[in-house]
């Protein structure tokens, strides 16, 4: 579920919950006819090259 919708110029910020927590999405918002609202069920995909691995390991 959409728990935060935030418009950026071109791109939208999207906070999306999750069963076991949520995740930020940054989107272009050609990607969406019209802007989601918060509260609205919506599904997410991408292409696996776009995925990034972080380290979990953080060193300050």
């Amino acid at each position: 579920m959409l728990s935060d919708v935030s418009y950026i110029g071109h791109s939208l910020r999207l906070v999306v919950g999750l069963d076991n927590g949520e995740i930020i999405v940054h989107a272009s918002d050609a990607a969406f006819p019209e802007l989601p609202e918060v509260g609205e069920t919506v599904h997410i995909h991408w292409q696996p090259e776009d995925i990034v691995f972080l380290d979990s390991k953080v060193h300050t």
